[in-house]
């Protein structure tokens, strides 16, 4: 699939926002970084603010509407689960500076929070809270345990320079350690489930 002009100053504003953060990055290396002049640049986003907003706005609508579809099918609760865990890495090995992108957003700007809508998270606390009162979950704190998930799919690619050198591995090394992340994840939340054959 052809990549569009638009698509190609998004990926690279991504870039330079990550690596120089907002204020240090300049339209100029972006059009650069997108092979593009900045006049063209400027014809597609008039302002840096704008294509920041733009780059949140894509990345909030290609993944939060997901998880809301998976908390409303038919699946088990360790099917929902699974399926939330694979979608969540999925996102973040085809954007894995997207964490840092927007942990740095929301510091620089909490207003940018707006555009995460909080019904899809509510969704799944309300989903987990029902999955304990019926007896398929143990009795664990479901916000505690959404903060839990996000924690463990999304550390390991931001702490990635830490965490491969104090576990000794090269970058392709980490990258397959990074693939073995979903199998434990779900070993974790597995013991979450009555019929795990824990304590209920």
């Amino acid at each position: 699939m052809e990549v569009t002009t638009e698509d190609k100053i998004i990926q690279a504003a991504e870039k330079i926002f990550v690596r120089d953060g907002y204020d240090g990055a300049r339209m100029q290396d972006i059009a650069n970084e997108a092979e593009i002049n900045k006049a063209l640049l400027h014809y597609y986003f008039r302002s840096k603010e704008k294509l920041f907003q733009q780059i949140l706005r894509r990345k909030m609508q290609a993944f939060l509407p997901k998880i809301q579809k998976i908390v409303h099918t038919d699946l088990p609760v360790l099917g929902k689960l699974e399926a939330i865990v694979e979608g969540y890495l999925q996102m973040l090995f085809a954007n894995p500076r997207l964490p840092i992108f927007l942990i740095y957003s929301a510091y620089r700007d909490p207003s940018i929070l707006e555009h995460m809508p909080r019904e899809i998270f509510d969704d799944l606390i309300r989903f987990l809270r029902k999955a304990i009162k019926e007896g398929e979950l143990k009795k664990v704190d479901p916000e505690q345990l959404v903060v839990s998930i996000m924690g463990m799919c999304v550390f390991p690619f931001v702490a990635r320079p830490i965490a491969s050198h104090m576990l000794g591995k090269d970058e392709e090394q980490y990258s397959i350690f990074l693939k073995k992340r979903k199998k434990e994840i779900l070993r974790v939340l597995e013991e979450l489930t009555i019929d795990s054959g824990g304590d209920k």
